[in-house]
């Protein structure tokens, strides 16, 4: 699906936003760290009601996401409409 991956990951940590923004702009896809685990947690994303902004850096920079389902579905994020055209998500 995105290729030779095992290259491909990079954490960066304590980055100026002038840095960040920029390594956003690079990157192919976005993966948030949100799944089971924390979506539903009172101290995580709480069903959605705690949005991540990686989604929104994503919509901004119109690049690719892997996504929980809950969450792909609270951003009407399908994959197959024109506007999420080459947007995926996953279980």
């Amino acid at each position: 699906l995105f290729g030779d991956f095992d290259s491909k990951f990079q954490v960066v940590t304590n980055a100026s936003i002038e840095e960040f923004m920029v390594g956003v702009s690079e990157v192919d896809v976005i993966l948030p760290l949100v799944d089971q685990s924390n979506f539903h947690h009172f101290k995580g994303y709480q069903n959605g009601k705690k949005l991540t902004s990686s989604v929104m850096w994503a919509f901004g920079f119109h690049k690719k996401m892997v996504l929980y389902r809950p969450l792909a579905e609270l951003f009407g994020v399908d994959g197959k409409g024109k506007d999420n055209d080459g947007m995926y998500y996953v279980y």
